[in-house]
């Protein structure tokens, strides 16, 4: 199985990095931070390692490029433990003790440094370029952002109370779980791509056969993510909290993959979702929210546009550095770690 998160975020406050929780993650054993400019080949080393594990059966953890869906920042081969991920800007990620759980791998090494420099004008043209359309992006975002903080604050009358019970409701009463001190994760279930706005909902019903979805289209179910939250921590459960990318420190989703349920709030509920609870039945909905929340889509649009830009010009970037790059000794350095990869895990199987 092959489950994806985003562990990075165009967001309301800027690119927002969550890479560095893979360093307290107990799942991972072991950290190889890859460092490298780009064309360098750090996506494509990633999913041959991938396709490697795979093929034995390995479950893995994939973390799209929120700049580029179809490229990988990074990767968890679950049974070794190992977490190999993209160190470079903007999620740059150090070792906290280099040489002891995680190591550099240095792919810019691939380079021919002496040709290269040729192409500095248009490389420094293109980057230019490329960088101040991110603040545009971020602009519109935090536009859209204090719209729905403007719906969120005019919204009255919440009854949190008979809300709370109608989750109760969904949740199980659970026994203690046996799997040991709990502990959560943070991850994006989605965000803005050059691709649209991407949900990975495949990943939620991957690991969990019911879902609770909130429709909540002012984005108040915040604090009852918390609640709920604390109510499964306190049970042992490990949990996944799911962080909004306008609203990056708070909780708009829920999962507890052993028990396989999920909390989800939305501005339209899932087709495949098991339950649907309307939580604007709990509060009074304010006469300009609909129009409000038009024109925050619309930022969110604008914002699109301009991470779209951002992409073509980043491809034509990637394209001037490509035929200074050494592929034939990317591909032995890919093959020295698919040979490792692949005796690991046998010697697991064995």
């Amino acid at each position: 199985m092959n489950t994806q998160w985003f562990l990075g975020a165009n967001t309301a406050d800027g690119f927002v990095s969550r890479f560095e929780t893979l360093q307290e993650d107990p799942r991972v054993k072991k950290l190889i931070i890859l460092k490298g400019g780009p064309g360098c080949g750090k996506s494509t080393f990633m999913k041959k390692l991938r396709k490697t594990a795979q093929s034995l059966g390995a479950d893995t953890e994939s973390y799209p490029c929120s700049s580029d869906p179809a490229s990988l920042d990074g990767l968890l081969i679950l049974p070794l433990g190992l977490a190999i991920v993209d160190g470079t800007a903007p999620h740059v990620l150090e070792p906290r003790l280099c040489g002891c759980d995680a190591v550099y791998l240095n792919l810019g090494c691939f380079y021919d440094t002496d040709k290269i420099p040729d192409e500095r004008q248009k490389l420094e043209a293109l980057r230019a370029k490329n960088q101040a359309l991110y603040p545009a992006a971020y602009a519109h975002l935090r536009s859209a952002r204090e719209l729905k903080g403007c719906v969120k604050a005019a919204a009255a009358e919440i009854d949190h109370k008979s809300l709370y019970a109608v989750m109760r409701g969904c949740m199980q009463e659970l026994p203690p779980s046996t799997n040991g001190q709990s502990c959560v994760r943070e991850v994006f279930l989605h965000t803005f791509t050059p691709e649209g706005e991407i949900y990975l909902m495949d990943t939620v019903h991957s690991l969990c056969n019911t879902c609770v979805a909130l429709e909540d289209p002012c984005g108040l179910s915040s604090t009852l993510f918390e609640r709920l939250k604390r109510h499964y921590l306190h049970a042992g459960y490990d949990c996944i909290t799911l962080r909004s990318p306008l609203f990056p420190d708070t909780i708009e989703g829920l999962l507890i993959p052993e028990i396989g349920t999920a909390f989800l709030a939305c501005g339209k509920a899932p087709e495949a979702a098991s339950v649907t609870i309307n939580i604007s039945r709990y509060y009074r909905f304010p006469d300009s929210a609909a129009q409000l929340l038009e024109a925050a889509q619309g930022h969110c649009a604008q914002a699109i546009v301009l991470l779209r830009e951002a992409k073509a010009l980043h491809d034509e970037l990637e394209a001037i550095y490509r035929p200074y790059v050494s592929f034939e000794g990317l591909d032995l350095l890919t093959q020295e770690y698919q040979k490792q990869i692949k005796g690991e895990l046998l010697h697991k199987i064995k």
